[in-house]
């Protein structure tokens, strides 16, 4: 299942590096893409929005739309 994002503290590429590390050591992403002119990470998962906000959260990037 895909789940979009809007995280709005997402900036520069040391934020999209942060966020892509969190996920990627969560186990639960299978893909994602970060959009930093749009603020938007959209993240294919079996787990649901709340598991994976909270992995954008606890990485310092709470998403805005959950």
């Amino acid at each position: 299942m895909k789940h979009v994002f809007t995280v709005p503290d997402m900036s520069c590429n040391h934020c999209r590096t942060h966020i892509e590390k969190a996920l990627d050591a969560s186990g639960k992403a299978k893909a994602w893409t970060v959009d930093l002119t749009g603020k938007t990470v959209a993240v294919e998962s079996d787990s649901d929005a709340a598991v994976l906000a909270g992995i954008l959260s606890e990485a310092g990037y709470p998403p805005a739309d959950v």
